[in-house]
């Protein structure tokens, strides 16, 4: 119960803290003119969930936790992707604490904790006035600790509170791993280190970040790259052996945009309709066009297999989205011979 009156009063502080100098600010009318940042920024790697990954992948992760999926928009603004969410969140935390961007999809959840029936989206100001919060999650915690299986009622109550820790691990720059342990560290602990545990350089960097992000001058806002190779290398600096080779954080920002098995279902659709069509036709155009369908459909899964196994070390069978995508894989391959 302690742990979880701690998160919602810290991020109640980050969020409010400074809030009358960056009121006007709104993450979703932010432009800007060279947009060619996000790939350095999106291949700084981090430490999270395990393994060091580039800030792309963290940014998807973190943001459709938040949100429910990897873009979102407010209101008529503009669609903004995972990564400038992320970073809007981590540098001005508090133009958020009104925005609408928190998901809690069950609607029973949704009543019970006294918020607006018709929208899935709320504020961090909105679900901290709600009295029934805390005394959901303490029964969520008591159903833990007996080893309960949680209903899908709980499970929604446990995204909540994952929704907030995560959020006030981002907004305090904890779980921001950017910098590897130097050697003499690393001989204790192999944890990458969040914003508190910065050098002084490393601090000044990522300020400079954080400047060139959140500015309105165009002159500051076009050294935002700069700004983020200048931290790039003090964070390399801190230990090389241990930084990532930076071909192994582009090709996985790579795979992220690329969403080779997204294009594979398309493809294999596609695919069954236009044999299904050349079943029943005279024609073999669409004979050969599923067929093609059909083989692009497979080339897509097999260099999204040989990425996911070059990024993760290991067979695509670790999981079940890896598992289900291998063994479908499979059906077409043998489906295809025979």
């Amino acid at each position: 119960m302690k742990k979880y009156l701690l998160s919602l009063a810290m991020i109640l502080s980050l969020l409010t803290a400074g809030l009358p100098a960056l009121a006007a600010a709104d993450p979703f009318a932010r432009e800007f003119a060279d947009p060619t940042w996000k790939r350095a920024a999106g291949e700084l790697a981090v430490q999270a969930g395990g393994r060091v990954k580039p800030l792309d992948t963290f940014a998807q992760e973190g943001v459709e936790l938040l949100t429910g999926g990897k873009t979102f928009k407010v209101g008529e603004g503009k669609k903004k992707d995972s990564l400038e969410i992320l970073l809007s969140l981590s540098f001005e935390p508090q133009v958020w604490q009104e925005i609408q961007f928190i998901e809690v999809p069950d609607s029973t959840l949704r009543k019970d904790l006294g918020l607006a029936h018709e929208r899935k989206h709320f504020s961090p100001g909105e679900l901290m006035k709600s009295s029934r919060l805390m005394a959901l999650f303490q029964e969520m915690d008591t159903k833990l600790k007996a080893q309960e299986k949680l209903d899908p009622y709980f499970q929604g109550v446990q995204r909540m509170a994952n929704q907030m820790g995560f959020l006030q691990e981002l907004i305090s720059g904890r779980s921001l791993r950017l910098v590897p342990p130097t050697p003499e560290q690393f001989s204790t602990s192999d944890a990458w280190l969040g914003f508190d545990k910065f050098s002084d350089e490393a601090k000044l960097r990522f300020a400079l970040m954080a400047a060139g992000f959140t500015s309105e001058k165009p002159e500051i806002q076009a050294k935002l790259g700069e700004y983020i190779a200048k931290f790039k290398e003090v964070a390399v600096a801190n230990n090389p052996k241990l930084y990532p080779p930076e071909r192994d954080m582009s090709l996985e920002t790579h795979f992220n945009r690329l969403h080779p098995f997204r294009w594979a279902w398309i493809l294999s659709l596609t695919a069954a309709l236009l044999l299904s069509i050349g079943f029943y036709g005279k024609s073999k155009f669409w004979y050969y066009g599923g067929m093609a369908a059909f083989v692009g459909s497979f080339l897509f899964q097999i260099y999204g297999f040989a990425l996911r196994c070059y990024i993760s070390g290991h067979p695509p069978v670790t999981n079940m989205y890896e598992s289900v995508i291998w063994v479908a894989f499979g059906c077409m391959l043998f489906g295809f011979i025979l």
